[in-house]
């Protein structure tokens, strides 16, 4: 149930959808792509959300990763370094991050402390 009325989740799309998401506990292999920027890691949810005439919007996507920099305290260099070079605190702000820059109704946390 959500908002008391019954729903079916059958796949990680129908979730998105309803507004829920997950901080899986296995950040590396699930939560993010290592060899991408905090900057892609962080907007991969709403890059279509964030499209103008179908072509992606760096600018936009670079001000919702400085906002997430800034609002969770990740220590980087830049925002277009690898989020695999970040220490494992750092990784797992930009999983969260990416979640909360997003239009959330329940945010799923699977150990979120751990490594």
């Amino acid at each position: 149930r959500l908002d008391g009325e019954p729903v079916e989740i059958r796949s990680p799309r129908d979730a998105r959808r309803l507004g829920i998401a997950l901080v899986t506990e296995d950040r590396k292999t699930q939560g993010l792509h290592l060899q991408a920027s905090i900057t892609d890691n962080v907007a991969l949810p709403l890059v279509g959300a964030l499209a103008r005439f179908g072509l992606r919007s760096r600018s936009g996507e670079q001000d919702l990763a400085r906002h997430a920099v800034k609002a969770l305290g990740i220590r980087c260099g830049t925002i277009e370094q690898p989020t695999g070079t970040l220490s494992g605190g750092n990784q797992q702000k930009v999983v969260i991050g990416k979640w909360l820059a997003t239009r959330l109704r329940v945010l799923l946390l699977d150990e979120p402390t751990r490594g």
